[in-house]
């Protein structure tokens, strides 16, 4: 069903420190529900949605992982306040994940206490004292945030796409084959509550979620999950074999001047986010949790394989900021594109930050990793460039403050070898790697076959001006072609 909420205000809880509970997320709108009065409830500040509808009075959104609405005036407005002064300081992530009461995977009552929001009078002086940001904000508007249109059914989504600001998708599921496809209204939200879940598709051209548009904001609220259902797919092989899969889970296509925030998603197929053609696109907060896939096969493989988490290409302007990644291939993979920062993101499990590989006739410029965690993971940092591809350039790339523990192959790597996805050895020249700095890579890397830096560069033209400060790997071994000058010290 659809129904049709005019706003007053609306506030997302105090953000918590990274990374943070299922998922922080954002609080709910409510207010006085109305049975007698038409399909639309009118919002004050409060802790759930509530979708009123004809005879059927009114229904809360479970907007919280306990699946409860509004909270008493009282307290939510305590419950806003403890969260924010418990989950602060720093977090233990392996401890986190194993116990499930860390910000991260909050337990049951600080989900519940994250997604309350505080029920005012609807000033944004209330949204500011819970550590939160009115819907006025969230929807790129000044005053009231508009018409928010709550969609249960995916075949709703167009019609509210046209008649709504906001659209509020409550639980949906994408059956098998479906698309949810959506251009966000510009100064409007996309919202996703309670569990999507996406069903089985073996088709390796399917995506299953496509969403474009421009000056809009694209948010989980508190508790929100996106499951792909990867251990449908998961065989060990990705997308080289087996099973088909989507190649993609989750398209960003030519957003401009839009923000993606607090989102949790898990157990996609292989590659996660696929980031093409947009500018200046930010996104911040999201938890991207495929840990399941690394369950072993028979051949002692993990399940998951090629299960990157950001794919980016064609963008000017990216920023990805406060990002919890646990997946089984890169964790970031620039294919092209200029003016892109990745801050404060922790990998676990999979293949690091990664530059390409690059292919002929593109363009990678300006790119920053920084103040980033990269643990038990096959490499850190990494820039890739695809044998005998010719006419691209790679300039201008940092890698700043980056701690890496347990790196099985490489923590600083680069290499001029690449065909077919895999390293043949022989470096080729046609394409430039220049102006790189690492600045501040510290850790281990462990295992005989681990390499604290590797460089295989096919000339000293086609690698240039690489710096390196403050270099504190331990473990491994350094090789250095075609000349000692472009390693490390």
């Amino acid at each position: 069903m659809r129904s049709f909420i005019p706003i007053a205000a609306a506030v997302l809880p105090a953000v918590l420190a990274r990374p943070q509970g299922l998922n922080g997320g954002f609080g709910g709108f409510g207010g006085d529900s109305r049975p007698d009065s038409g399909s639309y409830s009118q919002g004050g500040v409060g802790g759930g949605f509530h979708t009123v509808g004809g005879s059927f009075g009114s229904r809360p959104l479970q907007s919280a992982a306990n699946g409860h609405g509004s909270l008493p005036e009282e307290t939510a407005t305590a419950s806003s306040a403890s969260v924010s002064a418990q989950y602060t300081g720093s977090i233990d992530h392996e401890k986190a994940k194993a116990s499930g009461s860390s910000s991260r995977y909050g337990s049951s009552s600080a989900t519940a206490a994250a997604a309350a929001s505080v029920t005012a009078a609807g000033s944004n002086a209330a949204a500011t004292a819970s550590g939160g940001t009115a819907l006025s904000s969230l929807a790129g508007g000044s005053g009231v945030g508009g018409t928010t249109c709550t969609v249960t059914e995916l075949s709703e989504v167009t019609a509210s796409a046209s008649a709504c600001s906001n659209i509020l998708l409550d639980g949906v599921t994408i059956s098998a084959s479906q698309t949810l496809s959506v251009t966000v209204p510009s100064g409007g939200a996309l919202l996703f509550a309670g569990t999507m879940t996406v069903e089985y598709t073996p088709d390796a051209d399917y995506t299953p979620i496509v969403l474009k548009g421009s000056n809009a904001k694209i948010a989980g609220l508190a508790g929100a999950v996106i499951d792909g259902q990867g251990s449908k797919y998961w065989d060990g092989k990705g997308s080289n074999g087996g099973t088909k899969k989507p190649d993609h889970f989750f398209k960003l296509s030519d957003l401009e001047s839009t923000t993606l925030e607090q989102l949790t998603i898990q157990n996609w197929p292989t590659h996660l986010f696929s980031i093409d053609g947009c500018k200046d696109l930010n996104i911040n907060n999201l938890i991207l949790d495929n840990s399941a896939g690394d369950e072993l096969n028979s051949d002692g493989d993990k399940l998951g394989h090629n299960t990157d988490a950001f794919d980016v290409s064609s963008v000017d302007g990216l920023s990805v900021t406060s990002a919890t990644v646990y997946n089984q291939d890169d964790c970031v993979a620039v294919n092209s594109g200029s003016n892109i920062v990745f801050d404060d993101l922790y990998c676990h499990g999979g293949h690091g930050l990664s530059i390409g590989s690059i292919k002929s006739g593109v363009t990678v410029s300006n790119v920053t990793f920084q103040d980033s965690t990269v643990i038990n993971s096959q490499n850190a940092c990494r820039i890739k460039t695809i044998a005998d591809d010719t006419d691209s350039t790679v300039s201008d790339i940092t890698y700043s403050n980056i701690a890496i523990s347990n790196i099985t192959n490489y923590a600083i790597d680069v290499q001029q070898d690449y065909e077919n996805g895999s390293p043949t050895g022989n470096p080729t020249t046609g394409i430039t790697i220049s102006n790189v700095t690492f600045d501040s890579i510290t850790g281990s890397v462990s295992g005989d076959d681990a390499y604290s830096s590797y460089i295989l560069c096919g000339s000293t033209s086609s690698c240039k001006d690489f710096t390196y400060t403050n270099i504190d790997i331990s473990g491994g071994k350094t090789e250095c072609e075609p000349d000692a000058s472009l390693c490390p010290s």
